[in-house]
């Protein structure tokens, strides 16, 4: 009867909680000799390092790469807004104020993580894209907002993470260059926000921020999030 396995190979096969056990067993050798030590990192890594306060004046540098000064937020994340006033960008009539961003924060170990969005036309987005690339920055998503934007728009969002923030900065300038960006901050301008605040911060339960005419809320996530075994505080 050479066509019936043994009645072992067949339990391990067939038999789903004895194969992860079977895999755990095979594991714990290996986790048992690592030591407390690197239990202990593996742990510090589950955990995140969470960045380091800094000031404006510790940006500057970063500043001086894209052209323009950005804000602080949190106390930890330097934050630079690109408007796109270039673009007169409209869904079904409406007309919508664009624009990208890139937000620096720092760590104990002296490295920066970058995040950011670019907002770019169709025809520009390759070449962004390809940018981003060259300059060692990572995609992480291209969607779209809306269904229909004149001209069409697409945002790319983008990561990296280095000993050098300059190395970061002018990695997105250079996306930002195949692009009509404006290379110049526009005037300071703060116009009304046109709705009831009051009421949708009710419903909402949440404070919003007048940026540049639009009511916009942040909603942070109660879990812990890490990449690169740091925790990210960059919003949008």
């Amino acid at each position: 009867m050479s066509g019936i396995p043994a009645r072992g190979a067949m339990d391990v096969r067939g038999n789903p909680s004895r194969r992860r056990l079977l895999a755990a067993a095979a594991v714990a050798p290996v986790l048992a000799g690592a030591g407390p030590g690197v239990a202990a990192a593996q742990a510090a890594r589950q955990r995140g390092m969470l960045p380091v306060p800094t000031a404006e004046a510790d940006w500057s540098r970063v500043a001086d790469v894209l052209g323009r000064t950005g804000t602080m937020v949190d106390g930890s994340v330097y934050r630079v807004r690109f408007a796109r006033q270039d673009l007169p960008v409209t869904t079904y009539g409406v007309r919508l104020f664009l624009g990208s961003y890139a937000a620096f924060t720092r760590y104990g170990d002296g490295r920066t993580l970058l995040m950011g969005s670019l907002a770019v036309t169709e025809s520009e987005l390759q070449h962004a894209a390809d940018a981003l690339h060259t300059g060692g920055l990572e995609l992480t998503a291209v969607h779209k907002h809306l269904l229909a934007h004149e001209p069409a728009m697409w945002w790319i969002h983008f990561h990296g993470h280095a000993g050098d923030p300059l190395a970061l900065a002018h990695g997105v300038k250079a996306a930002l260059a195949v692009t009509t960006t404006p290379s110049t901050a526009p005037a300071a301008s703060r116009p009304e926000v046109d709705l009831d605040m009051a009421a949708i911060e009710e419903a909402l339960n949440a404070r919003g921020v007048n940026d540049s005419g639009i009511l916009r809320f942040t909603f942070n996530r109660r879990e812990t999030v890490t990449t690169d075994a740091s925790c990210p505080r960059p919003r949008a």
